[in-house]
């Protein structure tokens, strides 16, 4: 480990860079000199509106990922109430790189910051940079620390070496660290970048046409949207506007109400034409009597009997009025109980905590990890949740019976399972913008408690249990086994698993839709100026240089910390580091040109809206490579190339319209994010017809819904999020380690390459032939001419 430290001066004598030498079988990393200011001060990054330093620390030690601690980058280390952030004026490493233009969070941070809701623990080292203990905010720290390690939610980490930093700046930036990284309620948190969101008119389900147009996407018939609580008079944690059986009017809803747990009776969240629905139903409260509003002097007349036959009656009419909703079956709603077939938050949290022990730099090995990876649980968990969720949606596809999913408030399991039962069933949750309206339903509105399940705050700490882990686990499990089927890649779920963490999306934030506009009005109370929140999709719809990362807004967020970032990644990306290049693959110079024209959307033409248009246009390329499935396109050309396809494309009311319109959208790099425009309306499965759009195919046509092997030996290990560390020597094609010896100690974060790369180079090759080809169709060239040229 570290045992001797060399200066060596270079040039002139305001830098000097600086290597730290260990003795070492080989280089992992390429030595690379330490910039530490010695003359020059270190100038206070610009911060956005209402962002604030806490502390800072000058010459701290970044060391590389993995390595072995003789490698690094040095700068000035901030916390903020927003972040964790390095000013350094080098180039983030490959690797650091690739994460960080694979991440949502881009458009708002450089590549050397971190969200404090993202840091899990704070660690301390020793001299020899082994890990200690984890330290809490009541700890007391020694005089001089020698460093820290920084545990992420996303099972990254980040060592930080203060050997080098002046005497008592360690200690500020640690407590305030694990200060601000454990608030005490989520009001604290730094909410909004200052700018308002871009329109990506993704659903919200608090209104009432949302709810409508899904009835009317969805044609399930016999179901009635409801405002009962607009006022959240009927429970708390349900959205205002609801979905409920056309035959239970808002009396018998409200009376019902009193007897289910939280207030929750039943919520509609989706359906079929043929009449089967998906409907979330709480569990009788065991407490009936603190939860009706009865008169003390009647109530001394009840018995806990006669309220329990009372409770089991309502039960029995909410199952009866879901079972009358659904006239062309005559059998009862199939009930699942969700508390008896899948985990509980906290087994969740045990494994969790358990992977990413397991995951830390010194906590893999090639001889057990698989077993240790087992022994979480983990893959048994994603079983069960798959299995329950294709039993679900057979029944409602295969025999158009309805199923409620029943659980203790309506607000964990029914979250995931219910999602995975539309992405089984329902074409349009298989894309990016399905999947964005089934988040907004089935977690924002159906109220999962993101605050206490993600451990936002310190208050519900006890209470985490990562169901939204859960969730984006099973959906990776259907992406490998049925790639040219969803539209996204784990890839992307792996950016929403980060992006949950960042106050700046605040999806994944609170716990309910009454919580969030509760915690607005609080803030608007403290004259806290608070514009419309950002919402995960957000994303899709803004440009790198509109976001507030490359623009001036308000008196703060400008350049500073951002623009080193931009220009340390511009830096790196024209080096001639082959592996970062090699990383991102080859893109057409006429997709490159074409995207920097259309991302450049500053008034004037300055040396840095070019530079933040180039950054625009590598990640909207780095994005469409990544985060879009390339079978899932190649699905999308094949079905151009049946006979007659080709020729309907400009016939605007042909099914071979609408996909080729799609397919532009993915592919086109006019579109400056992907991969659906926002103002426009979705375009229509393949298979419906054009008068259908998003409409799955009646009950004669409905399809079974996707195959998946729920199977623990046939689930793959998550790499892209559970495997970034693992010993290099010892890995498989699939990042999973294999071999029993090891033959090197290094360890670094393993990313492995996406192999449905590949494919992008004859994606492209096909759609530059159907363009050629419907360009010719414009032009009016003969039919002789035509097929030609398709042959």
């Amino acid at each position: 480990m570290m045992s001797t430290l060399k200066h060596r001066r270079h040039g002139s004598t305001k830098n000097s860079l600086f290597h730290v030498d260990l003795p070492s079988q080989s280089q992992q990393y390429e030595e690379r000199g330490v910039d530490i200011p010695e003359e020059e001060p270190v100038t206070q990054p610009d911060l956005f509106p209402g962002e604030v330093v806490i502390a800072s620390a000058d010459n701290v030690l970044k060391f590389s990922p993995g390595g072995e601690q003789n490698t690094g980058i040095s700068g000035t280390l901030f916390i903020t109430n927003l972040r964790l952030a390095l000013l350094t004026t080098l180039p983030p490493t490959y690797q650091e790189e690739a994460l960080h233009h694979l991440s949502l969070s881009h458009l708002f941070l450089g590549a050397h910051d971190v969200e404090l809701c993202l840091v899990s623990s704070v660690c301390l080292l020793d001299e020899q940079n082994q890990r200690r203990k984890t330290l809490l905010p009541e700890h007391f720290l020694p005089e001089k620390v020698p460093g820290i390690q920084v545990i992420l939610k996303n099972f990254r980490v980040l060592n930080f070496s203060f050997k080098f930093s002046p005497y008592g700046e360690d200690g500020k930036v640690i407590r305030a660290l694990l200060h601000h990284t454990n608030p005490s309620n989520v009001d604290l948190l730094f909410l909004t970048p200052g700018t308002p969101p871009p329109n990506t008119f993704i659903p919200t389900f608090r209104t009432y046409n949302d709810w409508m147009s899904e009835l009317e996407r969805t044609g399930c018939p016999n179901w009635r949207v409801t405002h009962h609580n607009e006022n959240y008079n009927l429970s708390a944690t349900y959205p205002p506007v609801m979905v409920v059986p056309s035959s239970m009017v808002d009396k018998d809803l409200e009376k019902a109400g009193h007897f289910f747990r939280e207030s929750r009776p039943l919520l509609w969240l989706w359906g079929a034409p043929g009449g089967a629905a998906l409907v979330v139903m709480a569990q009788i409260s065991p407490n009936i009597p603190d939860t009706m509003s009865l008169n003390p002097r009647s109530f001394g007349q009840l018995k806990m009997s006669k309220l329990e036959d009372e409770a089991k009656a309502i039960e029995n009419s909410v199952i009866k009025a879901v079972f009358r909703s659904n006239s062309e079956f005559q059998e009862c709603p199939e009930i699942i109980n969700l508390e008896k077939e899948l985990p509980q938050p906290g087994d969740l949290q045990v494994a969790c905590s358990r992977l990413r022990a397991l995951h830390l730099p010194d906590g893999a090995s090639a001889s057990s990890y698989l077993s240790r990876f087992e022994s979480s649980k983990w893959l048994s968990y994603v079983s069960r949740t798959l299995e329950v969720a294709c039993r679900a949606a057979q029944l409602i596809t295969e025999h158009n019976r309805s199923v409620i999913l029943q659980e203790d408030c309506g607000r964990d399991g029914a979250c995931v399972v219910s999602t995975l039962v539309e992405v089984l069933c329902d074409p349009f949750a298989r894309t990016v913008r399905g999947l964005h309206c089934a988040i907004a339903k089935h977690w924002v509105a159906l109220g999962h408690p993101f605050t206490a399940r993600l451990g936002h705050t310190k208050r519900e700490k006890h209470l985490q249990g990562p169901c939204w882990l859960l969730l984006l686990d099973c959906l990776h499990q259907v992406c490998v086994q049925q790639p040219h089927l969803l539209e996204y890649t784990p890839c992307y779920l792996a950016a929403l698993w980060s992006a949950a963490h960042c106050p700046l999306y605040t999806t994944c934030l609170f716990d309910c839709t009454n919580s969030r506009h509760s915690t607005i009005s609080r803030l608007q109370l403290q004259n806290i100026e608070i514009s419309e929140l950002w919402e995960l999709w957000c994303w899709w719809a803004s440009c790198k240089s509109q976001s507030p990362a490359t623009n001036s807004v308000g008196d703060g967020a400008s350049q500073g910390l951002r623009n080193s970032s931009s220009k340390s990644s511009n830096g790196a990306a024209n080096s001639s580091n082959s592996r970062s290049s090699s990383s991102y693959t080859t893109t057409r110079t006429a997709e490159t040109s074409f995207t920097t024209k259309n991302c450049n959307h500053s008034s004037t033409d300055t040396g840095s809206s070019r530079s933040s248009s180039t950054e625009c246009s590598k990640s909207c390329i780095i994005a469409r490579r990544h985060f879009i499935s390339p079978l899932f396109v190649q699905g999308l050309l094949n079905s151009l190339l049946s006979p007659g396809a080709l020729d309907r494309i400009r016939d605007k009311f042909s099914v071979a319209h609408h996909t080729w319109g799609q397919i532009q959208r993915l592919l086109s790099p006019s579109v400056c994010h992907l991969p659906y425009d926002g103002s426009q309306a979705p375009a229509p499965v393949r298979g419906c017809s054009p008068n259908t759009v998003t409409r799955p195919p009646t009950r004669s046509r409905l399809p079974p819904p996707v195959y998946v092997n729920y199977s623990v030996p046939r689930l793959t290990v998550w790499v892209e999020l559970f495997g970034r560390w693992l010993p290099e020597t010892d890995v498989s094609c699939d990042g999973v380690p294999l071999s029993s010896a090891l033959h090197s100690q290094k360890r670094c974060i393993l990313r492995p390459e996406n192999p449905h790369l590949l494919f992008w180079d004859d994606i492209y090759a096909i759609y530059d032939v159907i363009k050629g080809y419907v360009d010719i169709t414009a032009d009016g060239i003969t039919r002789d001419r035509r097929q030609e040229y398709a042959s």
